[in-house]
């Protein structure tokens, strides 16, 4: 007889965030009011019938805004079910996956050991890759939905010692049986929350269709110019166009042109803000450097009034502030390795970041606006004491010309996301103090004079360079970086803007779009659905649609 099943959910003012989509492949986000549930409660099991009055399947949860705990009852420990190997069993057995309350031995059994009791080791590996934890390349989906896979420098596998190993380990060995199937799932985090359906991004699959669709519609689009203020931004192809996902969990997805290089720009200010931080604490930095949406443009030369000091950290004369209290005790070398190793942390990289030489000396010879605004803050006495302009401005450009490309860029957005945990690393590189500061501003000032309509309509922090980077980031789910050279009147990237919107409309990403709606038992026969196709049973995945 099938154990008793029980699921404590701890109480939390978050909620999980369920996308959906309809027999048309239209996305429908929902936004029912949150129903919170007290410590305690029991929840029913799921009736696998329920999925024959559904006529929408589950595309993703993200779960990064809440996190639900599961404590099993003491009949559905190790032991596992004694139900018959038939169907219906082993849909109830995918369906608890997803709830992440079903014992280890159930989900042993959901991936269908042969009669000595060992699962193929191939079936395990393509688990994770479609869970996006890739293996030693960056996980490419093509449009008919085949795993395509390329080399990159910047894999997880490369980096993030707990992938490799678990990867090197299914390699070495055709089966795994259910010992060792356990011990790769308590040794590993990751894995253990990809087979219990409680990674960010659940149905990474299905969520890739949507950045493959955005990256489609936006595909010829050519509105916009490259900027030309600098001459290495104007010879940049125009046509360039990429988007790479890292989700809080290292799940990461990319497509287009995600290994060229560009120049941070303006998506330098966030994190260098957050450097000062660190430094000085929040209140000393903010004595030179305000909090509020300047409503001009980036180079505007003006001051919050009456302290006479920059808007914020995000525009030109902020930035350059922020940029004073960085490591100005320190020579010229020593400044340069301590900054460019924070951004080698954030991005999970095995070497620090170089300067784009050409850029920065760009950017030097056509400063004169730059060192305009450096001396009317000099003049207000805003600068810390002892500030050396010349040196202060030098190091600005040098961090504005510093080069990553998409994929790297969008493991720095996913670290934001994660509360200033690399999620390549696990190490913490900012506190979550210092994190929710810096996305505060990113929501109100990270657009230049286009931020208020971009918090309105799309719901979520990012930051803009006039390389054509936008740094996105959707806290506790993912960060995610596109690269478009072609900007807007305002400076921003004209497809990075568009695909920005396209991402709010298909799914419930906008942080103030309301509490999501509680997981119901159809959502959890849904989600099954999702979890049968990640496992290739097709006899599973046919039974629950019927």
């Amino acid at each position: 007889m099938a154990a008793k099943e029980t699921t404590q959910i701890h109480d939390t003012s978050c909620s999980k965030m369920t996308i959906e989509f309809d027999r048309e492949n239209r996305y429908v986000p929902s936004r029912s009011p949150s129903k919170r549930k007290p410590s305690g409660i029991e929840t029913d099991s799921v009736s696998p019938s329920a999925s024959s009055q559904s006529s929408s399947r589950c595309v993703s949860e993200v779960g990064g805004r809440a996190h639900r705990h599961a404590s099993f009852s003491e009949n559905s420990s190790e032991q596992g079910y004694d139900a018959d190997d038939t169907p219906l069993a082993r849909a109830r057995l995918v369906s608890n996956m997803g709830r992440g309350k079903i014992a280890s031995k159930d989900i042993f059994k959901a991936l269908e050991p042969d009669e000595d009791g060992k699962v193929d080791s191939v079936k395990l590996l393509e688990f994770l890759k479609r869970s996006g934890l890739g293996t030693d390349s960056v996980q490419r989906l093509d449009f008919n939905r085949e795993i395509v896979h390329y080399t990159a420098q910047s894999a997880i596998a490369t980096s993030d010692g707990r992938m490799r190993n678990t990867y090197k380990e299914l390699k070495s060995q055709d089966f795994v049986d259910f010992e060792r199937f356990q011990t790769l799932k308590t040794s590993n985090e990751l894995v253990g929350k990809a087979f219990r359906g409680e990674l960010a991004i659940s149905d990474f699959e299905a969520f890739c269709d949507v950045i493959n669709d955005a990256y489609k519609d936006l595909e010829d689009c050519t509105e916009g110019n490259n900027a030309d203020y600098i001459p290495t931004l104007a010879t940049v192809n125009p046509d360039y166009w990429a988007i790479s996902v890292c989700s809080v969990h290292a799940q990461r997805y990319c497509i287009g042109d995600s290994k060229v290089p560009f120049c941070l720009q303006s998506t330098c200010k966030p994190l260098n803000y957050c450097m000062a931080v660190e430094l000085h604490g929040k209140d000393k930095v903010h004595e030179h450097v305000g909090h509020e949406p300047s409503g001009r443009n980036f180079n505007e030369r003006v001051l919050l009034k009456p302290k006479g000091i920059p808007h914020n950290p995000l525009i030109n004369a902020g930035a350059i502030m922020v940029t004073s209290m960085l490591h100005m005790d320190k020579s010229e070398w020593e400044r340069y390795e301590a900054v460019t190793e924070t951004w080698q942390h954030l991005a999970g990289m095995s070497r620090r970041p170089h300067i784009q030489y050409d850029t920065f000396m760009g950017e030097r010879a056509t400063a004169n606006r730059n060192y305009c605004l450096a001396y009317m803050m000099a003049e207000e006495n805003a600068f810390p004491p002892n500030t050396d302009i010349q040196k202060t401005l030098e190091s600005y450009f040098q961090w504005c010309s510093l080069e990553l490309d998409c994929e790297q860029m969008s493991v720095v957005a996913a670290t934001l996301a994660n509360g200033g945990i690399c999620p390549k690393t696990g190490e913490r590189v900012f506190s979550q103090d210092t994190v929710s500061s810096c996305l505060s501003m990113m929501m109100s000032c990270g657009m230049y004079d286009y931020s208020g309509e971009f918090a309105f309509t799309c719901g979520f922090p990012a930051k803009s360079g006039v390389s054509g980077v936008l740094c996105i980031v959707i806290p506790g789910v993912c960060g995610i970086a596109t690269f478009s050279p072609r900007l807007d009147a305002l400076g921003n990237s004209v497809r990075g803007v568009k695909f920005c919107q396209i991402l709010s409309k298909r799914l419930p990403v906008h942080a103030f779009g309301g509490p999501q709606e509680s997981v119901t038992d159809e959502v959890r026969v849904l989600r099954a659905i999702a979890l049968a196709r990640m496992i290739d049973n097709a006899e599973l995945l046919v039974y629950l649609v019927d």
